[in-house]
């Protein structure tokens, strides 16, 4: 484990996370220097949520959907490795995508960034194979609350929210990044996604990547999604993720500023 002044790089990760109150760590310029090549793994893509949130708790309804068949982490890899291109070399990865999937996925945790208390490093360690890279792009599922109430969101999603004029309703996607030392398997940065049209102090999403939609878009109940509703989300999801992810590789001090990916 890499020490400084005998700390460990992990909870430096986590005390910066919380001394700054931002959504995220960057690469510091040394760090970055040393990168040429990395290795890119997405595990976002799996499954959609739709959510009501309710004006009581009694009131909450959770529709699960599957929609691996849909691509979205071949699309957010994709997208990634577009942005990194001419900077890096994107070296290919085989990796076991459900390893970076599970019940808790933090971030900013004491220990550093972890799946079910497994650190990230460490699930990369064990779990990609391939040829070497300077570091690897973990993108993974991260929470995204409604507002103020108890409903919270993760990876794709919808919410309906109910108001006195009708409901309204949005999609989202809560994902983060988490840049993993490729020598040493320590977390070197981690950012979570931000929509660059919101604000942290936004009430609704607190600045995370939505858009509001129309009730087309909304299945009520389990089932197979009708195929002009899988066409209108997949469109939607594709977008978020076409627009924030060069805004969060840049957070992360991986991209300079204005670099251009196509959007679906």
């Amino acid at each position: 484990m890499i020490t400084v002044r005998g700390w460990s790089a992990s909870l430096l990760l986590a005390v910066s996370f919380v001394v700054s109150g931002c959504a995220g760590t960057s690469l510091k310029p040394e760090a970055q220097k040393a990168i040429h090549s990395i290795g890119i793994i997405s595990s976002i893509g799996d499954e959609l949520t739709m959510q009501n949130v309710p004006l009581f708790r009694w009131d909450q309804e959770e529709f699960h959907h599957e929609i691996a068949s849909w691509e979205m982490d071949d699309y957010a890899a994709d997208q990634i490795k577009e942005h990194l291109q001419g900077q890096y070399r994107v070296v290919p990865v085989q990796y076991d995508r459900a390893a970076f999937d599970g019940e808790s996925i933090v971030l900013d945790g004491w220990e550093g960034p972890a799946v079910d208390g497994r650190p990230i490093g460490e699930l990369v360690r064990s779990h990609v194979r391939g040829e070497p890279a300077d570091a690897y792009l973990v993108v993974v599922k991260q929470d995204l609350g409604a507002g103020t109430s108890a409903t919270i969101g993760r990876g794709f999603g919808m919410f309906r929210w109910p108001t006195m004029l009708g409901n309204l309703y949005y999609a989202y996607a809560g994902y983060g990044m988490v840049i993993i030392d490729g020598r040493s398997y320590e977390p070197l940065a981690a950012m979570q996604a931000m929509d660059k049209f919101e604000t942290p102090f936004n009430s609704n999403f607190h600045g995370k990547p939505n858009h509001k939609v129309t009730e087309a878009y909304w299945m009520e109940g389990e089932g197979q999604l009708s195929p002009s509703k899988q066409e209108l989300l997949k469109k939607e999801f594709r977008l978020l993720l076409a627009e924030t992810i060069p805004g969060t590789l840049e957070r992360l001090k991986l991209t300079a500023a204005n670099t251009s990916a196509s959007v679906p």
